[in-house]
């Protein structure tokens, strides 16, 4: 089981909003979680420049809309989650599928590295 440092991702939730900032739309900066995990917006993951800077090679979208991704992310080096950016909704029963992609990406070659799209705004 895959486990994520908090201070990674509680820092981004209370950091003020600041112009090209995570969560802004700007895509420009994409959160390390474990050293060949990221977390990000559509963005980052629109951005072939940034996706090969990072070394990017697998993409789950966890938004609602199909993403258009670069061709630099092969189809089957992409999983899709069309879900709404609402509270209720339970992101938890995808738990299994997203953990088994992360896995078998980051087994499958010790260079690969996965970036996690997600809707993100502060309201």
């Amino acid at each position: 089981m895959l486990s994520f440092p908090a201070q990674n991702w509680q820092k981004m939730l209370t950091s003020p909003k600041i112009p090209g900032a995570f969560g802004t739309g700007s895509g420009r900066v994409a959160s390390r979680i474990t050293p060949r995990l990221y977390l990000s917006d559509y963005g980052t993951a629109r951005n072939q420049n940034k996706l090969e800077e990072l070394g990017i090679t697998h993409v789950i979208s966890v938004i609602e809309y199909i993403p258009d991704l670069p061709e630099v992310i092969i189809q089957t080096r992409r999983l899709h989650l069309p879900l709404p950016d609402q509270a209720d909704v339970n992101i938890l029963e995808h738990l299994d599928a997203t953990t088994a992609f992360i896995t078998a990406a980051l087994e499958e070659n010790e260079t690969n590295k996965l970036l996690v799209v997600i809707r993100f705004d502060h309201r």
